[in-house]
């Protein structure tokens, strides 16, 4: 059983994939914050996460509950605070977590966002989605 998790930046001039699992190498970790330190600006991102059998061992061990109540649970904190969004991205999460399979997060922003705008989001949450055009998709 495991985890994997991918992340693809496109940056305004440059492109950089993270592969967690294995894990990143401190080569490709600098070689990211040098980009994105430089450029700033993120014009598309992608995280795939796939679970390999990591949720039902983690239920089985009664390390997190069972995994219909943890969905129920994501659903009502996201349209708590994320009351424009929340319901539509929560239920491809959901379904992750109950059903396993891969979950894929997409930001594809009309615009470069830059990091400073992003970092004034954070009171904005549903502002902040718009902005980034998220969307998340589950393939069981």
């Amino acid at each position: 059983f495991g985890f994997l998790m991918r992340l693809d930046f496109a940056l305004s001039q440059a492109n950089f994939s993270i592969l967690s699992h294995p894990p990143v190498t401190s080569a490709q970790e600098e070689a990211y914050m040098d980009v994105l330190l430089a450029d700033g600006r993120i014009a598309e991102f992608v995280m795939d996460l796939r679970d390999e059998g990591i949720m039902t061992y983690l239920e089985a061990s009664e390390v997190i509950p069972p995994r219909a109540i943890l969905a129920f649970q994501l659903e009502q904190i996201a349209s708590s605070f994320l009351p424009e969004t929340g319901a539509a991205l929560s239920v491809p999460i959901s379904e992750f977590l109950v059903q396993g399979g891969q979950l894929t997060i997409t930001a594809t922003p009309e615009q470069p966002v830059s990091l400073e705008s992003l970092m004034a989001a954070i009171f904005l949450p549903d502002f902040a989605i718009q902005q980034l055009n998220i969307a998340i998709e589950h393939q069981p």
